[in-house]
């Protein structure tokens, strides 16, 4: 497998693995690389995680029907939700921002 993108936050990591034919998810680990964890479970490639400001949640790619959508999901891989809504677009790569 490789990382395909990887960002650090307060001492943990996020990443997205991709192995062909089987993609794996995305994972949280320590800066390290060790303690790995899956937060996600979709068999759909997923890349671009970012941690949220508050570093409790990440906001990721997945593809749908050929095209990439953002969910959010939680650091712990609980509440995924898909943020954007048109499936006939690309909605990636996201970012977080501070409401002022």
């Amino acid at each position: 497998g490789r990382r395909a993108v990887s960002v650090l936050v307060s001492g943990w990591d996020a990443y997205c693995l991709h192995r062909l034919p089987q993609h794996t998810g995305c994972l949280v680990s320590n800066v390290d690389g060790s303690n790995p964890v899956r937060v996600t479970t979709a068999p759909e490639q997923e890349n671009n995680p970012r941690w949220s400001p508050d570093s409790g949640r990440l906001v990721f790619c997945r593809v749908v029907n050929g095209f990439f959508q953002l969910f959010i999901i939680n650091a712990d891989g609980t509440g995924e939700t898909r943020l954007s809504a048109n499936p006939q677009t690309h909605e990636c790569p996201a970012s977080w921002s501070r409401l002022p």
